[in-house]
């Protein structure tokens, strides 16, 4: 039995669509990388690698958040301003994009480790339902790991 897999069904409410997103940030050197950001520029078969992405890298700002709608004068923290979302559609999707995120983390090779991470990782799961009449109306739910 292959034990990547999960059987577990939710029952919906036909009222909401629901989405997953997922983002996945690096912290190195008391700065904030995206992980997940674009490397199209980057052209297959050339020797610009991790390496070289991380060199041309740029460091996203860490912002107050807003207040919230219902109570101005509370603190809602910080985000990370330009850190990419994508959608998720499935599980197997999702491990695709954060093996892609773990390539771009900066390594270097130590005695005990050949791959040993020098950063710390933020890898956020955001889930949303909003009602399908008002879109207006939603409810969101973090996960950080």
């Amino acid at each position: 039995m292959d034990t990547a897999v999960d059987s577990t069904v939710l029952k919906v409410d036909r009222n909401y669509t629901h989405s997953v997103w997922l983002s996945y940030a690096e912290v190195y050197n008391e700065k904030v990388y995206d992980l997940l950001a674009d490397t199209s520029s980057f052209k297959a078969g050339t020797k610009a690698g991790p390496s070289t992405l991380l060199l041309s890298r740029k460091a996203l700002a860490i912002k107050p958040s807003p207040p919230a709608d219902w109570d101005a004068s509370q603190n809602t923290g910080k985000y990370v301003a330009g850190l990419r979302q994508i959608r998720v559609h499935s599980a197997a999707q999702a491990k695709e994009i954060l093996k892609l995120g773990q390539l771009h983390r900066k390594v270097f090779g130590t005695l005990a480790n050949s791959q040993s991470s020098r950063s710390h990782a933020l890898v956020t799961i955001k889930l949303m339902r909003c009602h399908r009449g008002d879109y207006h109306v939603c409810f969101v739910a973090f996960v950080k790991r």
